[in-house]
C-alpha cells in the first residue's frame, strides 16, 4: 500500500493586501536626469536607493549627470523630462550650479521639464522658488529615524498613485529634509502648490533640544512651474517601509517621477501657474547653511553622491 500524503496546508492570508497594478505603460518614455551631491562622495545609501528604484526596478531611461552637463544643455540636448536631484549637502548643489545652473534648471521646468527634489533637492527646489512653499523657521538639524511616518492628504494620490490612500500612514526614512510650509494653495495640484503629506513623527534634534515644529509639517508638496511638474519630497521615500511593504513603497516613489514627466494625466490638474512663480524666500537662513563650520556631519541630510554607489 502507497504511503500516504497528507495535503498540503493552505498559505497563511498576508496581513499585508497585494499592491494595485503598476501602471508601467509609458515608462520607456521616461527621461530621468540624475544629478547626485557634485561634492560629497562617501558611503552607499541604504537599500534600496533611487537609483535602484529607477534604473533596476523599472524600464524608465536613468543617466547620471554632472554639473558641467546641465550647464552645457544636457536637459534639452538629450531630450530628457525629468530632472532628479536627491539627497546630499543642499549648499553644494547651489554654489556649484551658480546662476548658469539655475537658470538653465527653471527654463527646462518653465518649458515643461520635471523637477523631483528629495531631501536636499526639496532645499534646492525653494531656493530657486519653484514652488509657492517655504521652509519653516526652525532648527534644521532634526535627526534621522527609519521610521519617520507620513499621512497621505487629498490630492496625494494623483502624484503618489493609487496605493496613496487619503489618510493612510505609510513609514519612511528621514534624515534633517526641510520642514515645509506651503504659502499658496490652489484648487488642483496646478493650480499651486499642493501638500500631499505630512509627518506624524515628531523629531527634535539631539536631546530633544528643540521645541516641536515637525509634525503636522508638510512632507511632500508638488505643483506646477510654468509648464512642467514639481515634486519636492523631505524624507527618503525611496527606502521607506523596509521589509514590511516594499513593492508598494515602490510604486508610490515610481509614481512621482511619472507624474513629473507629464506624461500621465492628472485629474486634479486645473491650469497652469503663470511663469515665473510668486518668488518666496526662504525662512531657512542661507548665510548660516553655506558656513561649513555649521554643518556636523552627524546632522548630514545625506543620500546623494554621499549614499549612492
Amino acid at each position: 500500500m502507497g504511503k500516504h500524503n497528507s495535503p498540503t496546508p493552505p498559505p497563511r492570508p498576508s496581513t499585508i493586501p497585494p499592491p494595485l497594478p503598476e501602471d508601467t505603460s509609458q515608462d520607456t518614455l521616461v527621461r530621468i536626469a540624475y544629478l547626485p551631491d557634485p561634492v560629497k562622495i562617501k558611503t552607499a545609501p541604504p537599500k534600496p536607493g533611487v537609483r535602484q528604484r529607477i534604473q533596476k526596478e523599472s524600464c524608465m531611461h536613468f543617466v547620471e549627470v554632472t554639473v558641467q552637463d546641465i550647464c552645457d544643455g544636457v536637459l534639452e540636448k538629450q531630450n530628457f523630462n525629468v530632472l532628479c536631484i536627491p539627497g546630499g549637502f543642499a549648499p553644494n548643489y547651489l554654489n556649484c550650479l551658480g546662476n548658469q545652473g539655475k537658470a538653465i534648471i527653471q527654463s527646462f521646468i518653465e518649458k515643461g521639464g520635471g523637477y523631483v527634489g528629495i531631501c536636499a533637492g526639496a532645499y534646492l527646489a525653494i531656493w530657486y522658488s519653484l514652488l509657492r512653499c517655504r521652509v519653516k523657521s526652525v532648527p534644521w538639524a532634526r535627526g534621522r529615524t527609519d521610521k519617520c511616518v507620513l499621512e497621505v492628504h487629498p490630492g496625494g494620490e494623483a502624484v503618489l498613485g493609487p496605493e496613496a490612500e487619503i489618510g493612510g500612514q505609510c513609514v519612511v526614512r528621514y534624515c534633517n529634509g526641510p520642514l515645509l510650509e506651503v504659502t499658496e494653495e490652489g484648487t488642483g495640484i496646478q493650480g499651486g502648490t499642493r501638500s500631499l503629506a505630512t509627518f506624524v513623527t515628531e523629531l527634535r534634534g539631539a536631546k530633544n533640544t528643540y521645541p516641536p515644529a515637525m509634525a503636522g509639517s508638510s512632507a511632500i508638496a508638488a505643483g506646477a512651474y510654468g509648464r512642467g511638474r514639481v515634486v519636492i519630497i523631505s524624507p527618503h521615500v525611496e527606502d521607506g517601509e523596509l521589509p514590511h511593504a516594499p513593492r508598494k513603497h515602490a510604486h508610490k516613489f515610481r509614481c512621482m517621477y511619472r507624474w513629473a514627466s507629464g506624461l500621465v494625466k492628472d485629474p486634479a490638474a486645473v491650469a497652469s501657474t503663470p511663469y515665473p512663480n510668486t518668488t518666496v524666500t526662504t525662512t531657512v537662513t542661507l548665510p548660516e547653511m553655506l558656513r561649513q563650520d555649521s554643518y556636523d556631519e552627524e546632522h548630514d541630510d545625506d543620500d546623494g553622491v554621499d549614499d549612492e554607489p
